[in-house]
């Protein structure tokens, strides 16, 4: 299908439109590249059907200073529309700061989930080249960042329409892309650093005949919320996909290699596909032109990819709660007073002490600090930070078999909450017990438990006990304090952000329960 005339994606000028220094722009940018568009969406739809398709954005890349917007944008369109998909092109900005990238991918969701109706939309993924792949790799794990949502928030005080629909892709798929902002993220075979595309996403200067990251105190936070492969810690929904060759000199293959150890070692789905052959470069797109040769084996990937597609679209189907209605459909985290009683905290306590499981964690993707003090004689089975530790509890059917009652009455709550169909069928995916002691937090800006359907927290501590520590939830973008005694608990959908505040003096310990569709498990969580 031919293209639809191009949707402006904002009302009026772009929200946080910096642009980098003038010495970066006039060397690489402005004449030499044309300077940079206006961000729009231009969608490829299919012919009117009774059915709804999905829905794929296309992010073109080309490092942040232009965009690739025929081979990595049109061209992916054409052959999204030829295996029964509807597209879309997103003209993102360019030469211009973070988070103003990110901002037009969101709001490009927004618009299709804004015009779903109209379109005959299903459900909204993404797929970015390059740059645009690390863009789409960071609108899948940062779509709710508290920015974003103060914008939201703002934009539909003022009546905006599309301001209040989901911003998250319901997968991502991500070729050949950069995963990090930091320069020594990762090295070439042969050696050397690999200097990042990013540069005029992030904040840099010129030097010499390259742009490269300054490395200014004040940059490094943009560098960390630039990064995906970082972002990781603060939990992923989008189901990704990745594919890399192992001779691209531009965006070397350990790129999408850190993705997917990181992602795998957090239990997140992920399909990667490394491909090999001598005609392999940089900026393959829909590599068409190695289709037919039978020794180039990357001419099966979009055949590879259409089966991701589908597998995905399914995936996504059957999870209702991140639908267009989002907001109006999960409801506000309930305070649950008195949950357990004091003899069934205790009782808690006594079976993690009686576990005297202390065992280094059984993830690849860090490396434990040594315990502080305070938690010396802490049981634990993952050591977050030196203040922060857990005890899996559900590990071998532990807490089922020890508290049985205990459990089910907890479980009983949870569901009693209704935050899902009473039809759905509910398992324990873990039975965690954490222990925070002075400076310990969970304070990573998106976290979420991914993969989970409802989160209950109770504290198993006095309040007088500790300062600090309190349990955090977000509405509309701002934080809500829960101020817990002994024995009450937090229930909240499982992908509602949530945080635990810095503990300033004592120590906090609390029992999460985590329940999801899956078979009840009994494992690590992280296995």
């Amino acid at each position: 299908m031919p293209p639809s005339p191009a949707l402006p994606l904002w009302p009026g000028v772009p929200p946080h439109d910096r642009a980098p220094a003038d010495a970066l722009v006039s060397r690489i940018g402005g004449a030499v590249l044309g300077g940079p568009s206006p961000p729009a969406l231009t969608p490829w739809l299919l012919q009117p059907s009774s059915q709804p398709r999905p829905l794929v954005v296309v992010m073109p890349g080309g490092g942040y200073v232009r965009l690739s917007t025929v081979d990595e944008g049109e061209t992916v369109c054409e052959w999204l529309n030829s295996i029964g998909y509807h597209a879309a092109v997103l003209v993102y900005r360019v030469l211009r700061l973070h988070p103003a990238p990110l901002l037009d991918a969101r709001r490009a969701i927004q618009l299709v989930r804004q015009h779903a109706h109209e379109w005959g939309v299903s459900g909204v993924g993404v797929i970015g080249f390059s740059a645009g792949g690390h863009l789409a790799g960071h609108v899948a794990l940062s779509w709710d960042a508290a920015l974003a949502r103060r914008l939201d928030s703002q934009m539909r005080e003022e009546g905006d329409r599309p301001a209040s629909k989901l911003a998250r892709p319901d997968a991502a798929l991500l070729a050949y892309p950069v995963v990090s902002a930091h320069n020594t993220s990762v090295v070439r075979a042969g050696g050397g650093s690999w200097r990042c595309s990013s540069f005029a996403c992030i904040g840099p200067k010129a030097a010499g005949r390259r742009a490269k990251l300054s490395g200014r105190p004040s940059e490094r936070p943009l560098r960390h919320h630039g990064s995906i492969a970082t972002l990781l810690d603060w939990g992923a929904d989008a189901s990704p996909l990745g594919n890399e060759s192992d001779d691209d000199s531009v965006v070397p293959s350990e790129n999408s290699e850190v993705l997917v150890r990181a992602l795998r070692a957090r239990s997140f789905p992920v399909e990667y596909h490394l491909f090999q052959g001598k005609h392999l470069k940089h900026g393959l797109g829909m590599a068409s032109n190695l289709a037919a040769r039978r020794d180039v084996e990357t001419g099966r990937w979009p055949k590879l990819a259409e089966g991701w597609l589908r597998r995905a679209a399914h995936a996504a189907a059957r999870l209702a709660y991140w639908s267009d209605t989002y907001r109006a459909e999960v409801p506000s985290p309930t305070v649950l007073r008195g949950v357990l009683s004091a003899e069934e905290v205790a009782a808690c306590c006594a079976l993690a002490s009686a576990s005297g499981r202390r065992s280094e964690p059984t993830t690849a993707w860090r490396i434990p600090p040594p315990v502080c003090p305070a938690l010396a004689d802490a049981c634990f089975d993952v050591v977050y930070t030196a203040e922060h530790v857990a005890l899996f509890l559900h590990r071998d059917g532990l807490f089922a078999d020890r508290c049985k009652h205990l459990l089910a009455k907890v479980v009983r709550a949870m569901r009693e909450g209704g935050r899902v169909d009473p039809a759905t069928e509910l398992q324990v995916r873990c039975v965690e017990l954490h222990s925070y002691s002075e400076g310990g937090a969970l304070d990573a800006p998106l976290h979420r438990d991914s993969g989970s359907l409802l989160t209950l927290s109770v504290q198993l501590c006095e309040a007088g006990r500790f300062e600090g520590g309190d349990f955090v939830t977000f509405r509309e973008g701002e934080p809500e304090r829960h101020r817990l005694e002994l024995g009450d608990g937090v229930l909240l959908s499982s992908m509602e952000l949530h945080n635990v505040t810095r503990v300033t003096r004592g120590t906090r310990v609390s029992l999460v329960v985590e329940l999801w569709s899956e078979p009840a498990n009994s494992h690590d969580r992280f296995e």
